[in-house]
């Protein structure tokens, strides 16, 4: 794994964390579910990524084995841009 796609993983990472910190208690009331059904719908899919792949992460704390994987970059762009 290339120092360059680390530092892009590190980041895109920071930004899906971010989202979600913020996101996460206003989504986690029913009545904003209610309310926003679409975007209800779009955050429990980046949810759903965030926690799985904490949870993979937590199982294997070596970041450059857990970093090595094609699809986790991919996953997190795509959780930043489910907006």
């Amino acid at each position: 794994l290339s120092p360059v796609c680390l530092g892009s993983l590190r980041r895109a990472a920071m930004a899906v964390q971010r989202n979600w910190l913020h996101l996460q208690p206003i989504f986690d009331s029913a009545d904003i579910m209610k309310q926003l059904p679409v975007e209800g719908k779009k955050f429990n899919g980046v949810d759903r990524v965030w926690r799985q792949t904490m949870e993979s992460c937590h199982r294997n704390p070596d970041v450059l084995t857990f970093a090595d994987n094609e699809s986790l970059l991919l996953k997190f762009q795509d959780a930043s841009n489910a907006r």
